[in-house]
């Protein structure tokens, strides 16, 4: 694998773990629960270990056919 696409791997998950340590941020429990989700404390919190997770393996570059369902329940969320 060439370095553009390690940089550019790295570059994706680095999405996925900045949006994955806002989740556990008060505001953005807040936020959630004034938008009607229900049980924001338990999902939001939930929704960013998915979002950590997903981004670490990217990253790594584990398990990256298994990772796409973990993606895809992060999206919904």
């Amino acid at each position: 694998m060439g370095y553009s696409a390690l940089a550019g791997r790295i570059l994706f998950a680095s999405i996925f773990v900045l949006a994955g340590f806002g989740h556990f941020s008060s505001q953005e429990i807040a936020f959630a629960a004034a938008q009607g989700v229900p049980l924001a404390s338990i999902v939001v919190p939930f929704s960013g270990l998915m979002a950590l997770i997903a981004g670490l393996s990217i990253a790594l570059g584990y398990v990256t056919g298994t990772e796409l369902f973990v993606d895809g329940g992060f999206a919904q969320v």
